[in-house]
């Protein structure tokens, strides 16, 4: 074997090294083997990233975006770089990681819960890559990513981004509300933001 075969062998050792992810799963140490980007791990077909990881983001597949800035920050200048290669959609969210109104921040709103829930729908099939980033991609990010995971993907795959992150519990739950609310609007029932307690089973219908 020459001296370029070992490199490449000991960059593909290197490359799947990278690529391994450990969880608990049923009590077990399981080694998840997927995808990264930016150093994160793609999580079915989500990856959380920091606005930090941004500029280096590249996607060699059709992928989509959802943008969390902080509300301070609503000026377009201020706007981070987000590569517009293979991207078919982007949504950008204003709001803060915090749990409570406070006077200097805003919460995430049943409004934007919908936005959320009707770009997914739209971009989800077309997508193989839903790039979710906050600031430091652990918990308003990772909230939403769980809740599309939920839905999209199943119920053992969301319990991941726990393990890995941690997500924050009022943008999760604000997001499982209104989903159940726009369910049951299309369904002809009550149209309201339901005040579930938080470990209420929410998720137990498929997408539209």
């Amino acid at each position: 074997m020459s001296e370029a075969d070992d490199m490449d062998l000991w960059a593909d050792m290197m490359d799947a090294t990278a690529r391994k992810t450990v969880v608990i799963q049923e009590g077990q140490q399981v080694v998840m083997d997927s995808d990264h980007y930016c150093g994160r791990p793609v999580i079915g077909k989500i990856v959380v990233l920091p606005k930090a990881s941004l500029l280096g983001f590249e996607c060699d597949k059709p992928w989509s975006c959802i943008s969390i800035l902080d509300s301070n920050l609503e000026a377009p200048k201020r706007y981070p770089t987000i590569s517009e290669v293979n991207r078919v959609g982007l949504l950008s969210l204003f709001f803060d990681d915090i749990i409570r109104p406070k006077d200097y921040a805003k919460l995430f709103t049943y409004e934007q819960a919908e936005e959320v829930w009707k770009f997914v729908s739209e971009t989800w099939e077309r997508s193989e890559v839903l790039m979710i980033h906050c600031t430091a991609g652990i918990s308003r990010s990772t909230a939403i990513a769980k809740a599309i995971a939920m839905i999209y993907q199943d119920k053992e795959t969301a319990k991941l981004f726990d393990q890995l992150y941690s997500p924050n519990y009022v943008v999760y739950q604000r997001m499982a509300n209104k989903y159940v609310a726009m369910q049951e609007a299309q369904s002809g029932g009550l149209n309201g933001n339901h005040d579930l307690d938080e470990d209420t089973e929410v998720f137990s219908t498929d997408p539209a």
